[in-house]
């Protein structure tokens, strides 16, 4: 029964989001995460709905609070491509291009290489280079890696 009210509540976010009422989205998506702590699909709308709210600090929070829950190597992912938007905006290039090349390890996502370009042409070419992990660890970004599953 809960399974049907979390993708209820996901739905009306979903919808709220689409019509532009982040605020009302952000409420229906706590309320899945009410449902099923979890709720990884949940958690990355939050985010999605905190960056068209511009409140950067608390869409790296939601990605922050879902890390101990991700396993897949596509929300992994997700995650790193997330957060280097976020880095982007606050004008962090090398920790930008850290957490994209660093999702490279678990998706080959068409969209890195455009946006690792556009971190290049912001901050120079030493915004690319370091190693990701390190790169990472120094800004205190967590450093995830995948659990294989047999």
């Amino acid at each position: 029964m809960s399974g049907d009210n979390y993708i209820k509540e996901y739905q009306r976010g979903f919808q709220l989001f689409e019509q532009r009422q982040f605020t009302k989205a952000l409420e229906a998506y706590k309320n899945c995460l009410k449902l099923n702590p979890i709720g990884i699909s949940a958690r990355f709308e939050m985010c999605e709905a905190y960056l068209q709210l511009h409140n950067l600090s608390s869409a790296k929070q939601s990605l922050l609070d879902m890390k101990d829950f991700l396993v897949e190597e596509k929300a992994i992912a997700k995650f790193y491509r997330r957060f280097g938007f976020i880095e982007i905006e606050q004008g962090h290039y090398r920790e930008a291009a850290a957490c994209y090349q660093y999702s490279l390890k678990f998706e080959n996502h068409p969209s890195v290489l455009q946006e690792l370009m556009y971190i290049k042409s912001q901050g120079g070419s030493g915004a690319v280079a370091g190693v990701p992990e390190k790169v990472l660890s120094n800004a205190r970004i967590p450093v995830l890696t995948a659990t294989k599953q047999n």
